[in-house]
C-alpha cells in the first residue's frame, strides 16, 4: 500500500510474545465484559492496535486494556475505543481499537521506545 492510502498516523509493529486483558467500560454497569488472552495481539502502535477475540465486542465501545509486551514492559489502564470488527469464522473476530488516552504518560513513552526498536 502506498503512504498516499494509508490512513495510519502511527506505524504499526508485530510485536510477539503480549499478553493482554481487556474489559468494557460501560460508565453505567463498568465491566461488562472481560477477557484475557495471549500472542492474540495482531499489531500496535502509539495511536492504536488490533487483536483477535472469540469475544461478541459491540463497535464504539469503549475498552479500558492491560499489556504485557515482552518479558518486563507492562502498559496499564489504555483506554481505546473499538472502531473496526472484522469476522474472521471460526467464531472470531478481529478487532480494531483507537488509542483514546492513557492513565500514565511514562507508559505511552515506554510503548513508542519498544515500537522504535522492533521496526529497526
Amino acid at each position: 500500500m502506498n503512504k498516499e492510502n494509508e490512513r495510519r498516523k502511527d506505524k504499526r509493529v508485530k510485536i510477539e510474545k503480549v499478553d493482554a486483558d481487556y474489559k468494557l467500560v460501560d460508565f453505567n454497569f463498568w465491566a461488562e465484559s472481560r477477557s484475557k488472552g495471549t500472542n492474540l495481539l495482531k499489531d500496535i502502535s502509539a495511536g492504536g492496535m488490533s487483536f483477535s477475540t472469540s469475544d461478541v465486542l459491540p463497535e464504539n465501545s469503549l475498552m479500558s486494556l492491560n499489556l504485557t509486551l515482552g518479558d518486563m514492559v507492562k502498559v496499564n489502564d489504555v483506554y481505546g475505543r473499538i472502531v473496526r470488527i472484522r469476522d474472521l469464522g471460526n467464531d472470531h473476530h478481529e478487532i480494531g481499537i483507537n488509542f483514546s488516552w492513557w492513565d500514565n504518560d511514562d507508559d505511552k513513552k515506554s510503548l513508542v521506545k519498544i515500537l522504535d526498536a522492533q521496526s529497526d
